[in-house]
């Protein structure tokens, strides 16, 4: 396209709300990948899956396969991984909990070809609550040893938390309170979502899962790491195709190569990418940038530092450009060490 690497870098700024070019993305995507892979690697050697992605997935896929019987089924663990496993581990993490319930959903038949879950936000009247919406369309291919990341994502503490969250920030504008994630392509028609803000914490969130000790066995945790490294080669892609002169082919290989997904849903997601440029990469640039400013408030802090206020430091600001949010936890910083002083 005529001024396409600067339509494009565009697109970067707007959904990753910093400045990095193509090559910091993609040089961050490819050192990711190599950290994960590693790990993956790791427990899928204890476990006997093999020694490439495509064989653990097919390993994966043979032991889990049918293991959910009915759409019922799926539903059932899903709710069971939300509400008994995760809701009563969150305090240990989070403070002033919200008392608003998640609501658990199938996905309705005419969005089969959604993704294997998603969440979409309540309303500030309770009108409608907000819902963490599961894909039971084949359920023969749910592989539960996914769920607990998922959830952790889509549900608490990840998506329905940050919704809760904002709207009980009634010192923030409405409009800003009052978010709405659904047709978020639709910019400027409508209010940045700031999106490495919001899906940066559902990243955030599924890490979250080892704190907790949420994730129970070590195909769990493959599951973990399989989104995460989904997330990561995101960016090695979605560069390479705006940015380095990828083809799909050559996109395609390297998820292949490097996720635990179905190659013909990777061959979606590409186009997806193609599509929507730069916003596949605000997920893992979001993350990251969680655990710097965590890392950061954890060593500037100490003994002081309090994990339950620093993540409603993060939630109770709302959704922001990372440079915003990154004066914020300056701020929460300064203020706690101001507090030592004063104690």
């Amino acid at each position: 396209m005529k001024n396409g690497q600067a339509w494009y870098q565009q697109c970067l700024d707007y959904h990753l709300s910093c400045r990095m070019s193509p090559r910091e993305v993609h040089d961050i995507g490819l050192a990711e990948v190599a950290r994960i892979q590693a790990r993956v690697l790791e427990l899928a050697n204890i476990e006997g899956l093999g020694q490439t992605f495509p064989d653990i997935l097919t390993s994966l896929e043979h032991k889990f396969r049918n293991f959910f019987k009915s759409k019922d089924e799926v539903m059932a663990y899903a709710r069971d991984v939300c509400y008994n496993r995760i809701r009563p581990e969150l305090g240990k993490l989070f403070k002033n909990l919200p008392d608003v319930s998640l609501k658990i959903e199938a996905v309705p038949s005419h969005l089969a070809d959604a993704p294997a879950g998603y969440y979409f936000n309540g309303t500030g009247d309770g009108s409608r609550q907000g819902c963490f919406y599961v894909n039971t369309h084949n359920f023969e291919e749910c592989l539960p040893h996914n769920f607990p990341a998922l959830c952790l994502h889509e549900g608490e503490p990840g998506h329905h938390l940050q919704d809760v969250y904002l709207l009980a920030a009634t010192h923030l504008p409405d409009f800003r309170r009052y978010f709405e994630n659904g047709k978020y392509y639709m910019m400027p028609k409508k209010f940045s979502t700031y999106s490495a803000y919001y899906e940066g914490w559902g990243l955030y969130s599924e890490s979250l899962g080892e704190e907790l000790d949420l994730y129970k066995n070590n195909f769990e945790m493959l599951g973990r790491y399989a989104y995460e490294i989904f997330r990561a080669s995101r960016l090695v892609v979605d560069t390479g195709l705006h940015a380095f002169g990828w083809s799909k082919d050559q996109a395609l290989q390297y998820m292949v190569d490097h996720c635990l997904v179905d190659k013909d849903k990777l061959s979606f997601e590409i186009d997806r990418y193609i599509n929507w440029p730069g916003q596949a990469c605000a997920y893992k640039i979001g993350e990251m940038k969680i655990w710097e400013l965590r890392t950061k408030a954890e060593r500037e802090l100490g003994a002081k530092f309090d994990i339950k206020e620093f993540h409603h430091c993060i939630l109770s600001c709302g959704a922001v450009p990372l440079d915003i949010l990154t004066n914020i936890v300056e701020q929460f910083i300064q203020d706690s060490q101001a507090a030592v002083v004063r104690e």
